[in-house]
């Protein structure tokens, strides 16, 4: 319905806790869709039926280390979270707008680039067809 799942966070080397876009790594051998479900469905538990691979970036210069950005459709339902160890959170639900506003305001733990860019280079109706349609825009 055009909501985003942010994750507020404690991580236990944390001073205090902070919204996240899900986030983690991909196991060897492991697909990068199946590695974004794991890592949707173990940060918040929510169960989607697709995921659309929008944005392939790297982030550091001359080093091997991409960070990709999905975007889930066709919400199916929840289950357990599957958090680490002294892992806290909270799933929160928020408009593209908010998420735009976090962004700008640097809000979010992690910095969003895909958002920041999108945002930097005055396109942010282009993100909101995105997220709206992101097979149009799926790089798969």
């Amino acid at each position: 319905d055009g909501e985003i799942a942010l994750v507020k966070e404690q991580q236990p080397h944390w001073d205090k806790p902070g919204f996240t876009l899900v986030a983690g790594m991909v196991n060897p051998d492991e697909d990068l869709d199946v590695a974004a479900r794991r890592e949707l469905e173990e940060e918040t538990g929510l169960i989607f039926e697709r995921y659309h691979l929008v944005h392939i970036e790297t982030t550091t210069p001359a080093v091997e280390w991409f960070t990709y950005t999905f975007v889930a459709t066709g919400y199916t339902g929840t289950k357990e979270k599957k958090l680490d160890a002294g892992e806290k959170n909270e799933v929160v639900k928020v408009s593209l707008d908010k998420l735009i506003d976090m962004t700008r305001n640097r809000e979010l733990f992690y910095r969003p680039r895909f958002i920041e860019d999108m945002i930097m280079q005055n396109k942010t109706g282009e993100l909101r067809e995105l997220i709206k349609d992101p097979s149009r825009y799926s790089m798969e």
